[in-house]
């Protein structure tokens, strides 16, 4: 689990690889909505505590997660939610 798969992957100068990005469960989630993409931003974002350093923000991952699968959860019968789900491949 990890946010914005593409900028770790870059940073640890490697391929990409197979992971739960959850920046792409925020832009599922919230379609259209600003997001920093990090987890400072993403808690931000999500009205969460901001993380004070690297730890804290591999913690934050899970309250992330769980914030944004409540979320979905709470909005899965909206029409356009089932419209962006049902388009995607």
């Amino acid at each position: 689990m990890l946010c914005h798969l593409p900028a770790t992957a870059r940073r640890l100068n490697i391929d990409a690889f197979p992971a739960l990005d959850l920046l792409e469960l925020f832009a599922f989630v919230h379609p259209g909505r600003f997001c920093v993409p990090t987890p400072r931003g993403m808690d931000v974002a999500l009205g969460l505590p901001v993380p004070h350093d690297h730890e804290a923000e591999a913690i934050a991952l899970g309250a992330m997660t769980r914030a944004l699968l409540e979320r979905q959860a709470a909005t899965s019968q909206e029409p356009q939610t089932v419209s962006i789900a049902q388009a995607m491949p």
